[in-house]
């Protein structure tokens, strides 16, 4: 900067430059008869003599001068970055003093302003307002709400909707650049890609099933059961096929969950990360064990709970996936487990198999 002026402290018990000792706190952006709170409340801090603002770098000081800041004053005191905020009010030794910090570097200092106890003292405590609970949860949701909606900036992870059940991106947790070391957010892609397989085989089940049933087929043509239906005080018998039964509401309402948390993310206007989409995703994992039970068996487990005084009773029948359901089971769980260990060490940090391995 062309002009600047070094700052230094002075002992507090030392007066003969007291004039030199003099600051203005200019509030940034302040409303008149608003309280100046601490962690929103921005201040420039003049220098009364010079009219100069204390100020900072954005970066700390090389290596050889130990990575400290250095503290400046700006003859600019408009500058952006001539900017500070109060972080926490300290009690030390029992006197009270202001932490501040700097609002683009978060260098921090403590400083011990003149009369600040007896201001604080004559300060009366405030009470919070009392809030029933409706009230706390609508205020929290609107102020959510408000956060979320300003978070619009880039992001080098962000990523969108479209691609998270592919697990097509994900998230650095931690970086070392010296020794290139990295922990990575990404998921199974075995598990991943097998949960998307079997939401694609649920939707193309249901819309192959509707048009059979158009046509007056019946594609599920196994055990039916008869159930009652009371509409305006009157009872109708109904028959209706037990796996399809199973498959339209059990698996359905799965399916109704991944939509509910995962749908609305395309409305969004905000950063977003494929975290988002972890409840929608253990939904998916609901919908393709249903899918998976429903292609090797025929039947359903019933009862699934104890009958009630009005249950029609029904011969108890269970689902029976034969070999080829423990089979399958347990290969994709081998091949689950194998692509688990081999992102470990990226995911987790565990040791891994050498990076020749993962370069061949």
């Amino acid at each position: 900067m062309p002009t600047n002026q070094e700052f230094t402290t002075w002992p507090a018990d030392d007066h003969k430059n007291y004039n030199d000792t003099l600051f203005q706190v200019a509030l940034v952006d302040n409303v008149d008869s608003a309280a100046w709170k601490t962690k929103s409340g921005y201040f420039r801090l003049i220098h009364v003599p010079t009219k100069v603002s204390m100020w900072t770098h954005n970066s700390p000081l090389p290596d050889w001068a130990f990575k400290q800041q250095e503290i400046n004053g700006n003859k600019n005191s408009r500058e952006k970055s001539a900017v500070w905020f109060v972080n926490e009010i300290v009690d030390t030794e029992g006197e009270t003093k202001l932490s501040i910090c700097h609002c683009f570097t978060s260098w921090s200092r403590i400083l011990d302003p003149e009369g600040l106890d007896n201001r604080l003292d004559d300060q009366p405590q405030k009470q919070p307002k009392s809030m029933n609970f409706f009230r706390k949860f609508g205020e929290l949701q609107l102020l959510m709400m408000h956060h979320n909606a300003g978070l619009t900036a880039s992001h080098p992870y962000a990523s969108t909707p479209i691609n998270w059940p592919f697990s097509l991106t994900g998230i650095s947790f931690w970086t070392e650049n010296e020794p290139q070391k990295q922990i990575y957010l990404i998921g199974n892609l075995i598990g991943w890609w097998a949960c998307v397989v079997g939401l694609s085989i649920y939707i193309g089940v249901l819309g192959a099933d509707l048009i059979a049933r158009r046509r007056d087929l019946d594609p599920i043509p196994e055990r039916k059961y008869r159930y009652l239906v009371t509409f305006f005080d009157e009872t109708f018998d109904r028959v209706m096929s037990a796996v399809r039964n199973r498959l339209w509401n059990n698996t359905g309402f799965f399916m109704l969950v991944w939509g509910v948390h995962y749908l609305p993310f395309f409305l969004f206007s905000r950063q977003l990360f494929i975290h988002h989409y972890l409840p929608s995703h253990l939904a998916s994992a609901l919908v393709a064990g249903s899918v998976l039970s429903f292609v090797l068996s025929d039947t359903i487990n019933y009862p699934i709970s104890i009958p009630g005084p009005k249950t029609r009773r029904q011969p108890t029948q269970f689902a029976d996936v034969g070999t080829k359901g423990i089979v399958i089971t347990a290969v994709f769980s081998f091949i689950m487990f194998f692509m688990f260990s081999f992102i470990a060490p990226l995911t987790y940090g565990t040791p891994g198999w050498g990076l020749s391995f993962y370069l061949v």
